[in-house]
């Protein structure tokens, strides 16, 4: 799941409730959005 990708905002959640636990604001170059459930990194970052 990403969420707010062109943003440079990271989004952290819980994949239980499918709700955000907490964002990472405000970064020029986002490397990865970390899912609970699937641990995966955004391919091509």
């Amino acid at each position: 799941m990403i969420s707010e990708w062109t943003t440079g905002r990271i989004g952290i959640y819980e994949s239980e409730t499918g709700k955000f636990i907490k964002y990472i604001e405000n970064l020029t170059t986002p490397t990865f959005t970390y899912s609970v459930e699937h641990r995966q990194h955004v391919p091509g970052a």
